[in-house]
C-alpha cells in the first residue's frame, strides 16, 4: 500500500546521533511512512546501527550505503527512491515530536502544495513559528525540517542543485514560493526538534551566495531582489560563504557600523573567515579623523575602493551612497548594504508613507532602541506614546 509520507535522511559517519532520529520515526504511525535512509559509505558503525533497525521494522526502513557527494546528492537519491504521497527531510540527530504525521495529515489536500509548519530550535532554545511568502522568503530560510512537499513539486522543479553545499534546499524553496501554482499552507503545529550545529553552521557554500540575486529576480521578481538587497541579508550571505576577502566600509552611522564591525569580528574568530577591513570612509564631516577600529575614517577615495573585494555601506543613505557609487563605475554585485537586519517591508513603508504618527513600541531591548533611533531620525514628527515590555522587572523603568 502506497504510504502517505516518504521520509528522507543522507547521513555520512552520524553513529552518534542517528538512532534518537530513527527512533522518533519508528515511533509514528508505521500505516503512514516509509523512511528511506541514504548513507554516503559511513566508516563509524552507522550502516551497522541503520541495519539493526532495518531488521526490526522491514516494512517501513529502507536504506541505501554508497558513495556520494554530499548532502544533496544523497536527499536526490532518496527522492527517486520515495513512493510517498509527500516527502518530508530530516538530518541525523533531528526528531519528530511524537504522534506528529498524524496530526498532519489532517491538513493535507493532496494536491500541489507545500505544507511546513513550526520547528523547535534545541541550541537556541526556542520555536520557531513563521507564515511565509514572498517577501520574507526572500531574506529568511524555511527550515526544512518543517516542510512536507508533495512529491510532483520534485517532478516540476527538479531535484535539489548539486551546485550548491548546504544551501540548495533554500533555492528549491525559492523556486517554490516562485510558483503560483504551487500552494503554500502554513499549519500551527510543531514538527520537529532541529539539532543545530550541523554542517550549515561551518561550511561555506559560495556558488548559494553568487546566485542567490539571479535566482532572487529570476523567481520572484525585481521587488524581491530590492527587498533583499536592503534588507542587510546580502552582508550576512557575504560573511558565511567567503574568506580571505578585503573589504572597506562606507558609514556615517555608529549604531550600524559597529553592528557590521561585530559581525565581521565574529565571523574571523568564531567562523575563520580571515575577512580584513582595509578602510573606512565617510560623506560626514563628524565621522572622519576619528580612528574606529585602529583605522583612520577618511573621506571617500574611489580610486582606493578598486583594491577591495567588496563594498560595504553603513549609512541610513545607502542609496544615495550606492548611486553615487554607480555613477562611478562600481556595479551593485561589488555593492553590500549593511543595514541591521531588523527593518520589515511593512516597517519601512510605513516610514516613507506616515509622517505624522502615535505610536507604542512593544521591546525595550537592543531592537526597541534601534527602532526608537530609526524613527525619530526618520519621521521628525513622530509621536512615541508608550513602551511595553512582557519582562516586568523593566516596568516603571525610564527607557529614554
Amino acid at each position: 500500500m502506497k504510504k502517505m509520507f516518504s521520509i528522507i535522511t543522507a547521513t555520512f559517519n552520524a553513529a552518534e546521533k542517528i538512532s534518537k532520529t530513527i527512533e522518533s520515526i519508528v515511533s509514528q504511525n508505521r500505516n503512514l511512512y516509509e523512511y528511506i535512509i541514504i548513507d554516503g559509505k559511513s566508516t563509524d558503525g552507522t550502516v551497522e546501527i541503520i541495519q539493526h533497525y532495518q531488521n526490526k521494522y522491514k516494512d517501513n526502513i529502507r536504506y541505501v550505503s554508497e558513495p556520494d557527494t554530499g548532502v544533496y546528492d544523497g536527499l536526490n537519491k532518496g527522492i527517486s527512491l520515495a513512493k510517498g504521497e509527500y516527502l518530508y527531510f530530516i538530518g541525523a540527530g533531528d526528531t519528530l515530536f511524537p504522534n506528529v504525521l498524524e496530526k498532519v495529515s489532517k491538513y493535507l489536500s493532496f494536491s500541489l502544495e507545500l505544507v511546513y509548519g513550526n520547528v523547535f530550535l534545541k541550541a537556541d532554545q526556542k520555536v520557531v513559528k513563521r507564515k511565509f511568502n514572498k517577501d520574507r522568503i526572500s531574506v529568511q530560510t524555511l527550515c526544512h525540517q518543517a516542510i512536507f512537499y508533495k512529491k510532483e513539486i520534485f517532478d516540476i522543479l527538479g531535484n535539489y542543485n548539486l551546485k550548491y553545499s548546504i544551501s540548495a534546499d533554500h533555492i528549491f524553496n525559492i523556486k517554490c514560493f516562485g510558483v503560483d501554482e504551487i500552494n503554500k499552507k502554513y499549519i500551527d503545529v510543531l514538527i520537529a526538534t532541529y539539532e543545530q550545529g550541523g554542517i550549515s553552521s561551518f561550511i561555506k557554500d559560495p556558488s548559494f551566495a553568487l546566485d542567490l540575486e539571479n535566482v532572487i529576480h529570476k523567481e520572484l521578481g525585481e521587488e524581491y531582489l530590492e527587498r533583499y538587497r536592503y534588507s542587510g541579508r546580502k552582508l550576512e550571505d557575504f560573511i558565511r560563504n567567503f574568506d580571505s576577502q578585503n573589504i572597506a566600509i562606507i558609514s556615517d552611522h555608529m549604531i550600524i557600523l559597529n553592528s557590521i564591525l561585530y559581525n565581521i569580528n565574529y565571523a574571523n574568530e568564531y567562523m575563520n573567515r580571515n575577512i580584513t577591513i582595509k578602510n573606512i570612509y565617510s560623506n560626514d564631516p563628524l565621522f572622519c579623523g576619528q580612528v574606529i577600529y585602529g583605522l583612520l575614517v577618511k573621506n571617500l577615495d574611489l580610486k582606493e575602493l578598486e583594491e577591495v573585494d567588496k563594498v560595504i555601506i553603513g549609512s541610513r543613505r545607502y542609496k544615495e551612497v550606492e548611486k553615487q557609487l554607480g555613477y562611478n563605475g562600481y556595479y551593485k554585485d561589488k555593492i553590500i548594504i549593511g543595514s541591521e537586519l531588523l527593518y520589515t517591508k511593512a516597517f519601512n513603508e510605513f516610514c516613507s508613507e506616515y509622517d505624522r504618527s502615535n505610536v507604542i513600541i512593544f521591546g525595550v531591548g537592543e531592537g526597541g532602541k534601534k527602532v526608537y533611533n530609526y524613527l525619530i531620525e526618520k519621521i521628525p514628527h513622530i509621536k512615541i506614546k508608550s513602551f511595553f515590555d512582557n519582562n516586568s522587572d523593566k516596568w516603571h523603568d525610564k527607557f529614554f
